[in-house]
């Protein structure tokens, strides 16, 4: 499984009570994706309409899969990096 950071954006036209009714179903969603190890830190920058999410998986089509089956996952845009750890950037 390799790292991923995905910036999850809210679309255009989503309003906070949409999100809201979906919160109990997102919550638990990412408790089994956390338990299965496919997801790591959630983090939240709401003022800015913003998700980001670690996500562990084989590739970016499987880390974007991962997230789009998420309840909010249709109300988001994505943006899917891969995570290079400090060490290997430094060549240790």
């Amino acid at each position: 499984m390799n790292p991923f950071m995905v910036v999850c954006t809210f679309k255009d036209g989503i309003e906070m009570p949409e999100i809201m009714a979906l919160a109990p179903q997102e919550r638990d969603a990412a408790k089994v994706l956390q338990d299965a190890g496919q997801l790591g830190a959630i983090r939240l920058a709401t003022p800015n309409r913003k998700v980001f999410l670690e996500v562990f998986a084989a590739d970016i089509a499987e880390a974007e899969a991962t997230v789009t089956g998420l309840p909010m996952g249709p109300l988001w845009d994505l943006e899917i990096y891969p995570i290079v750890q400090p060490a290997q950037i430094l060549g240790e």
